[in-house]
């Protein structure tokens, strides 16, 4: 298992939870439920954090790369630990994804809000190269006491070099992403 500079931040006794999954000996694991078919994600009980466990479909996903590049970005979440092509440690997104955002009740204020935010972090994504081919709103985490974004699952968003389409071709097409999405709940901005 190798660790991040975020690991040491974690308080002693999560970092000994973590360092237990090598070994098998960790049993607060709460799984999450997803519909994923490339990975099973969990979380430890009374912490901030997720454990995501490749399957063999997503053992080549870029999700730790992804992770590593854009670690010192506030979009993005924290690794701490990570196995290659196993597992990895991230810090949980907090708020809720943007479905459920929107179905709560989401003013258009409130999604400009959210949109600008998307647009940064994906102008800081782009600058590292970076382009995630898996877009989808529930992707998105918005934390709405904090007005905060976390993008998660990174598994497609792969090293692109030189961008194509362009970087602004990207945030137009981004932008039309997003606005089209909220078609589907009725909501234009």
């Amino acid at each position: 298992m190798k660790y991040t500079s975020y690991f040491k931040n974690l308080p002693l006794s999560l970092q000994k939870d973590i360092t237990a999954y090598s070994t098998g000996n960790i049993s607060n694991l709460q799984r999450i439920k997803t519909e994923n078919n490339r990975s099973v994600i969990y979380e430890l009980a009374g912490h901030n954090v997720i454990l995501k466990v490749m399957l063999d479909k997503g053992r080549n996903d870029y999700d730790i790369d992804a992770l590593i590049d854009l670690e010192d970005i506030d979009y993005f979440p924290k690794l701490y630990a990570y196995k290659e092509r196993e597992y990895l440690f991230m810090e949980k997104a907090r708020g809720m994804s943007l479905p459920e955002f929107i179905e709560s009740g989401a003013t258009d204020q409130e999604l400009k809000i959210v949109l600008t935010s998307l647009l940064k972090a994906l102008d800081t994504m782009l600058d590292r190269n970076r382009i995630d081919w898996d877009l989808k709103l529930e992707h998105f985490y918005w934390d709405k006491e904090n007005e905060h974004l976390t993008w998660i699952d990174l598994g497609l968003c792969e090293k692109s070099m030189p961008l194509y389409p362009s970087k602004e071709e990207n945030i137009i097409n981004f932008k039309n992403f997003f606005e089209n999405e909220l078609s589907y709940y009725n909501i234009e901005i």
